[in-house]
């Protein structure tokens, strides 16, 4: 199946995690408002499409991974998201190089790309 944009109006939830579900498709921009969420998760799903630059308005967020199967390049509003620790983005088909924006999450401290 694919992940309900109707989920973007939960918009109180705090984590969010998905993996390993055999999810397609894209991730719907809905999910930016989500803004309250701290940990994210939509690792080992066969998601389509790009890294949302939505994603750089959630700056509670702690813990995003979503390694799988997303192409494009890291979006430079991922540096935003300052109170980030963990970043997992592994086994993506991403181009382009890594933006200096992620060198101003200080609080990161596991970065997964490869």
């Amino acid at each position: 199946g694919t992940i309900p944009t109707e989920l973007g109006k939960m918009t109180n939830l705090s984590s969010l995690s998905l993996f390993y579900n055999q999810l397609s498709g894209s991730i719907p921009t809905e999910l930016g408002i989500m803004t309250k969420l701290t940990a994210l998760d939509f690792s080992g799903n066969q998601l389509s499409g790009t890294i949302l630059t939505e994603f750089g308005t959630m700056t509670n967020l702690k813990y995003l991974s979503l390694y799988g199967t997303l192409s494009g390049t890291i979006p430079t509003e991922l540096g935003k998201m300052t109170n980030l620790s963990s970043l997992s983005l592994f086994y993506n088909q991403l181009s382009g190089s890594i933006p200096t924006e992620l060198g101003i999450m200080t609080n990161l401290a596991s970065l997964a790309l490869d």
